[in-house]
């Protein structure tokens, strides 16, 4: 389908999915972060051309960059994002659908 114009579109509408549900600002700024950190390098590849193994690839390059809990909050915004392009007619199936999510742990102080 991808009726919007680009990924901007895409998440600007996302964003504003994100303000009706009623997440406070500071949640949604980091998903709407999150998710323009995996599109930006996808060079205007369409989002039916995402499979679940490029956002693996995503996490994995988090996964050498940043701690584990900010691992585990970008899935969180991919998943929604997702989730969120498949309620607005953008795609037919979603790729996180079966991904599970890496966890974190916090080591006692």
């Amino acid at each position: 389908m991808y009726t919007a114009v680009g990924y901007p579109e895409l998440i600007r509408a996302f964003r504003l999915h994100l303000t009706v549900e009623g997440l406070k600002p500071r949640t949604i700024q980091n998903y709407v972060r999150d998710v323009e950190r995996f599109t930006v390098p996808l060079n205007g590849a369409k989002p039916r051309s995402i499979s679940a193994t490029d956002i693996r690839d995503h996490v994995l390059t988090l996964q050498g960059r940043c701690a584990a809990k900010t691992v585990n909050e970008a899935q969180l915004a991919l998943r929604r994002f997702f989730r969120f392009l498949v309620s607005d007619g953008e795609l037919r199936q979603d790729p996180t659908k079966d991904m599970k999510l890496v966890r974190y742990r916090v080591d006692p102080q």
